[in-house]
């Protein structure tokens, strides 16, 4: 599979530069980084997530970092819970399984972002599928994010993956 064509227009209609970058299919963002060489702390990834109501919310952070759900609920006064593909796989009908953008409003989903993502010069993100990166500055990646509201949510995630399994571009185990 290649970019998503949802991801790939979004991208051509904005006055954005950004950068490809092709690579062995991975599972995770985190891999992808690995494989790619990429610092984690500057690979960004879409979480989906409902809130009592059925309603999707696209939730974005670095992807060396979980949601938050009690800081999340204090600001938005809403209860979220993570969503089941399952339920959400419509919404991105173009992406890979597993390979959510994170960019909503072309897919008409509202957006959230962790204000932690300013931290990083330069981000990377899943195209929509497991084998393409895009690299942008943070600033122009803000500025596509367009009406979604920042926020602080995000915290270390517990459960990343050791480097010595994300830099493992050995798929023939």
């Amino acid at each position: 599979m290649s970019m998503a064509s949802t991801v790939e227009r979004y991208l051509h209609d904005s006055p954005t530069h950004f950068d490809l970058i092709d690579h062995p299919h991975t599972a995770t963002a985190l891999q992808a980084a690995g494989v790619s060489h990429i610092p984690r702390e500057k690979m960004a990834k879409g979480v989906m997530l409902e809130d009592n109501s059925n309603h999707y919310v696209l939730a974005v952070l670095s992807a060396t970092q979980k949601v938050e759900f009690d800081r999340l609920k204090e600001q938005m006064h809403r209860d979220f819970h993570l969503a089941s593909e399952k339920r959400f796989r419509k919404c991105f009908a173009d992406c890979e399984r597993g390979a959510v953008p994170p960019f909503g409003a072309p897919y008409g989903v509202e957006t959230i972002w962790d204000e932690g993502l300013l931290n990083a010069g330069d981000l990377y993100f899943e195209a929509g599928d497991h084998e393409t990166l895009v690299h942008m500055k943070t600033s122009d990646f803000i500025r596509l994010l367009g009406d979604a509201q920042p926020f602080q949510f995000a915290a270390p995630a517990d459960d990343a993956i050791p480097d010595r399994l994300w830099m493992d571009t050995d798929d023939s185990n």
